[in-house]
């Protein structure tokens, strides 16, 4: 059995936060975990938030997870990529001041 993390005390809301580590460190097998790219029958533990168990789908909404080789625009701007980003992860029903409201949150 391999530890992913043991007694981590916190990631607060609102900010962004990244998973740093040297090659082969597992930081990959730690996000792919969090989000459901590996089979739960291989894995023992639980994720909690505030105290409770985490659910995969809670965690897609409340989180985005940027695959290492995804490719962003260079000639976008911050603001302009997360609109993009916006514009297809938040529901359709959601104004576009609303999405714009949400990328603008997120920056500040």
């Amino acid at each position: 059995m391999k530890v992913l993390l043991n007694d981590i005390s916190e990631a607060r809301e609102g900010e962004i936060m990244g998973v740093l580590g040297a090659s082969g460190s597992g930081k990959s097998m730690l996000i792919d975990t969090l989000v459901d790219r590996i089979s739960k029958g291989s894995l023992k533990g639980s994720v909690t938030l505030n105290n409770e168990v985490l659910e995969s789908k809670l965690l897609k909404v409340i989180s985005a997870y940027v695959m290492e080789d995804d490719l962003l625009f260079p000639m976008l701007t911050v603001e302009e990529t997360l609109m993009f980003s916006a514009e297809f992860r938040l529901p359709r029903s959601l104004s576009a001041s609303k999405k714009k409201a949400r990328v603008q949150a997120l920056i500040d």
